[in-house]
């Protein structure tokens, strides 16, 4: 790949993997649409990333704004490049930017409100280490300017460990509510706006809701957090919040046959995913689990699945169900395969 330093501009897709090739010397060539947009625009964006959770995040974002009747485009990981959504973006455009590890990792510049909503093993079968893997999504943050805001969750050890606080950082999580100064407090009852040294309830846990699951909290938390910034109403966003039906693949339903009721979480590429799902369905009982080999640690997935009572048959696809599978064998646990 020599011949790459031939060229004045690189222009990389996401999906090439750059994991065998040492762009050291051409590292400041490589550019992708995401970074031309950031670079270059002068629309107000909205970033999303973490290891899960960021395209219903980023989704639910777009889903209160547009219903808050802001103009508004969301492009990016979704699906949509951003190129392709340019005729539709003036300067009242707000953008909201699905951002994945790939996109982040050339560019240079971020986003005007940048979200990390957790960090954890993924896609080591394309980087070099889970450390290049982790400064790739720091990025978001990297070239912010003072005025610019971050919102980290810092439920994962990870992402509560890189970021810097100041008077425009906002923090969500289940677990750390002790290191919050301002953002949004996941409690018992509810999520709780800390802001100024008071706590307002935005959010009770009562409410009806479609996304189903603790983890899915931290998504809501971070869409309040952004509703904070940008001055728009909470008690609004949370009716919105209600009624946002979850994306595809994500424990979606797909119906019921001969009284058996069937989810496809199919999205669920990592331990902890997969985990937060069988939590948040109440009456599972067989789970279908395997698939491309990422190059991450399983473990504790496997000694969840050998702890877990409720669960009774497990069938394994390959490749990583194959590995799972074998694990659980060597600790004789007891369910049907």
């Amino acid at each position: 790949m020599d011949y790459l330093d031939d060229f004045d501009l690189i222009i990389k897709s996401p999906g090439v993997n750059f994991k065998y090739i040492d762009y050291t010397k051409i590292r400041d060539k490589i550019t992708s649409q995401i970074d031309l947009f950031l670079r270059f625009s002068e629309v107000h964006t909205i970033g999303v990333t973490g290891t899960k959770g960021k395209s219903t995040t980023a989704s639910l974002i777009y889903y209160i704004l547009k219903n808050l009747k802001k103009k508004t485009v969301l492009v990016g990981n979704i699906g949509i490049p951003v190129f392709n959504e340019i005729g539709k973006i003036d300067k009242d455009t707000i953008v909201v930017l699905e951002l994945s590890c790939h996109q982040l990792q050339f560019v240079k510049a971020s986003p005007n409100i940048s979200i990390l909503l957790n960090l954890y093993e993924e896609h080591l079968d394309l980087y070099k280490s889970y450390e290049e893997y982790k400064l790739a999504k720091l990025n978001i943050f990297k070239f912010q300017k003072k005025e610019d805001y971050a919102i980290v969750g810092i439920d994962s050890p990870d992402s509560k460990n890189c970021f810097k606080v100041n008077d425009n950082t906002y923090v969500f999580c289940l677990h750390h509510n002790e290191k919050i100064k301002k953002g949004i407090i996941i409690k018992e009852n509810g999520l709780y706006l800390k802001k100024n040294g008071k706590c307002t309830l935005v959010y009770n846990k009562k409410r009806k809701r479609n996304l189903l699951g603790e983890h899915n909290l931290n998504n809501i938390a971070a869409a309040l957090c952004i509703c904070d910034i940008l001055n728009l109403p909470l008690d609004k966003a949370a009716f919105l919040i209600d009624h946002f039906k979850p994306l595809e693949h994500r424990m979606e339903f797909v119906g019921n046959y001969h009284k058996i009721d069937f989810y496809n979480d199919s999205i669920a590429t990592i331990p902890e995913a997969t985990i937060n799902c069988i939590k948040s369905i109440s009456n599972i009982r067989t789970l279908i689990l395997g698939g491309m080999d990422r190059k991450i640690d399983l473990s504790s997935l496997v000694d969840y699945l050998n702890n877990d009572k409720k669960l009774k048959t497990l069938i394994f696809l390959k490749d990583t169900g194959y590995q799972i599978y074998d694990e659980l064998l060597k600790r004789k646990c007891k369910k049907s395969y």
